[in-house]
């Protein structure tokens, strides 16, 4: 299924895309996404509803994102090796893998810590 939707969603908007988009809509909850030498793999994360919700807001503002196009440019970017977009991206996995363990334990100073840090090495 995620494939599938995937591979839609990469001929409707003309650019390829990531996985890990499609695992919330598939499971809920939360979920550490594994990219692996022999595929993608999910794994649950134990995480109380009540938890996420006291801590997040989800606001729709009615403009797309288009968050593919600019993907895309930073995959580019990637690609020709871009040194600042090879550390960003190094740095950026670094923070998702610290990530994980601080929801498992519910450190949630720490899960707030790694979120400003993440959204500091995206492009705006």
């Amino acid at each position: 299924m995620r494939v599938i939707a995937q591979n839609v969603e990469a001929q409707i908007i003309g650019v390829p895309t990531g996985c890990q988009d499609y695992y919330p809509a598939m499971y809920g909850g939360v979920s550490a996404i594994h990219l692996d030498a022999d595929g993608v793999h999910r794994e649950s994360v134990a995480v109380m509803p009540e938890e996420i919700e006291s801590r997040f807001v989800l606001a729709y503002t009615g403009v797309p994102r288009k968050s593919g196009i600019n993907n895309w440019e930073v995959f580019k970017a990637h690609i020709n090796g871009d040194r600042h977009v090879f550390r960003n991206f190094e740095r950026i996995a670094e923070v998702a893998r610290a990530m994980h363990p601080a929801l498992a334990r519910g450190n949630w100073e720490e899960v707030a810590r790694l979120l400003r840090e993440e959204w500091k090495l995206r492009p705006h």
